[in-house]
């Protein structure tokens, strides 16, 4: 940063970016991956997927750090979440100010700042918030050493071991622009950067296998194990429309209606593109680098909205802002009311209560806020009344897969069932079970559809909303906070049930 004004600038966005989120994160865990996160902190296990391989090694260790300052793991993991709301606001502002101006800067940083996805992942236990501060950092170290000539080529080669530290993951999507810095650089510059990596990249990756996997080759069979499993998709052109359209969305609900904008530097760098100018060529490239590795793997492999799309919606925002401001630099007035207006969009689309009278079923990872404070109520009231009304040593709970793992985080002591076939026919999902208790859980697949009630259980809860749907004969239906509901059933040790879509039965002797 090069004065005064770039310091308060920065300053005053990173608070708004902890202020924001800090009153207003979740109370509950609100998806599969928070509990992950969470109970690695006090007990990291690959085999329990805890998280799951290849793990989040750095950003555990930032969450250890904040576990020691909360006592509480999930509040942790959402402390850490917090924080890189902020840092997330000054390193695009820095970004955006260092490679077009101060104004594109300030622009990504609210678009950040405000848009939905963004927003979210800050009120929640995901790591993928990390990502925009980091790679935005990442990208713009590179633009210093290319086009401005800094001599910073140790820093690059020790952040590109940090940032593959956070996610071992995302190193097939930073790599390429790893490699265009080190093709652009002199002998001595390549071999700075490298042995800066490798030091760096041993100094974190051994002492983490050797305390997770124990070796780096039962490390790479536990990875090679979880992918195997159905953890990373192939290559599929027949999902491709599929996939778009979850892009769109994605991309829609990250920006609003600032995304369209980018029309404009699409076709302003194809008019650019024929340009026989070396610094318009490398600016072409740098945003290729940046953009496509992850978008073309988001359009061709997964749709899914995680991690990576968070590296290439990081460059978008500074390239939705750098047209914006092309468009009305010289309208200073009009700028100033656009730029209010899509904010203000953005967060009306993010806090607008979709849902008031609690008629739709909760769903994981919408990007909207209410569905946050509806888990919190609902998640809340269920687990407070099983915890007050009933005795983990003769409970057994039944649930499905979408709550699953906050269900078994939040009642640790309480051993749970989770049959996928009670919601799919799926022939992928159909046969998994699980069981838990005190956060170790097995799973599994069964070639059939029944369980037995274990010794000393005299009560089974149907955890799930409607639940009371799939069991005849006697039951009580319980009425919870958010129109919520749980089925209370008086059961013996030793009775067989079976169960399929939507119906558990209890089979006769």
């Amino acid at each position: 940063m090069s004065n005064k004004k770039d310091y308060i600038i920065s300053s005053v966005l990173f608070l708004i970016g902890i202020f924001s989120r800090l009153p207003l994160v979740e109370k509950m865990q609100s998806h599969w991956d928070g509990p992950q996160y969470s109970i690695a902190m006090v007990r990291y296990s690959f085999e329990q997927q805890t998280p799951a391989p290849p793990g989040y090694p750095l950003y555990i260790v930032l969450g250890k750090l904040a576990n020691m300052i909360t006592d509480d793991p999930h509040r942790a993991t959402l402390l850490v979440s917090v924080f890189f709301a902020g840092a997330g606001a000054i390193a695009l502002y820095i970004t955006g100010k260092t490679i077009f101006n101060r104004f594109v800067g300030s622009l990504s940083s609210l678009l950040f700042l405000s848009g939905p996805t963004f927003y979210y992942f800050g009120l929640t236990s995901y790591p993928y918030g990390l990502t925009p501060a980091l790679a935005s950092i990442f990208f713009l170290i590179g633009y210093l050493l290319i086009f401005k000539k800094k001599n910073c080529t140790v820093i690059f080669g020790i952040f590109f071991s940090l940032l593959i530290g956070f996610r071992p993951q995302d190193l097939f999507f930073f790599l390429p622009f790893y490699a265009w810095v080190l093709f652009s650089l002199p002998i001595r510059s390549i071999v700075n950067i490298l042995l800066a990596s490798l030091i760096t990249f041993i100094a974190w990756f051994i002492p983490f296998v050797s305390l997770t996997a124990g070796s780096v080759d039962n490390y790479i069979s536990l990875s090679r194990s979880f992918a195997s499993a159905g953890a990373l998709p192939v290559l599929s052109f027949n999902q491709i429309e599929r996939y778009l359209v979850s892009i769109i969305k994605g991309y829609y609900l990250s920006f609003g209606l600032a995304g369209g904008f980018i029309v404009y530097f699409i076709v302003k760098a194809k008019s650019l593109s024929s340009i026989k100018n070396k610094i318009t060529r490398k600016y072409i490239v740098l945003f290729g680098l940046w953009i496509l590795p992850s978008f073309l793997f988001n359009l061709f492999i997964r749709s899914d909205h995680a991690g990576y799309q968070m590296i290439y919606l990081s460059a978008l925002s500074i390239l939705i802002s750098y047209s914006i401001w092309s468009l009305f630099k010289k309208h200073k007035n009009t700028l100033v009311v656009i730029v209010f207006a899509l904010i203000l969009y953005n967060l009306i689309n993010f806090f607008r209560d979709r849902d008031p009278n609690y008629k739709i079923e909760y769903q994981p990872t919408t990007f909207h806020y209410t569905d946050i404070r509806k888990n919190d109520l609902q998640l809340a009231g269920k687990v407070e009344y099983i915890n007050t009304k009933f005795d983990p040593g003769s409970t057994l709970i039944v649930a499905t897969p979408t709550l699953w793992r906050p269900i078994m985080y939040h009642l640790p002591n309480f051993l749970i069932y989770e049959f996928d076939s009670l919601i799919t026919n799926d022939p992928r999902f159909k046969n998994i079970r699980r069981d838990a208790k005190g956060w170790i859980y097995k799973e599994y697949k069964v070639d059939k559809f029944e369980f037995v009630i274990p010794q000393n259980i005299n009560t089974l809860i149907l955890f799930d909303n409607g639940s009371y749907n799939w069991m005849d004969g006697k039951k009580e239906i319980v009425n919870l906070p958010g129109k919520s509901t749980i089925t209370v059933v008086d059961v013996s040790p030793g009775e067989k049930y079976t169960y399929n879509l939507d119906k558990i039965k209890v089979q006769k002797q």
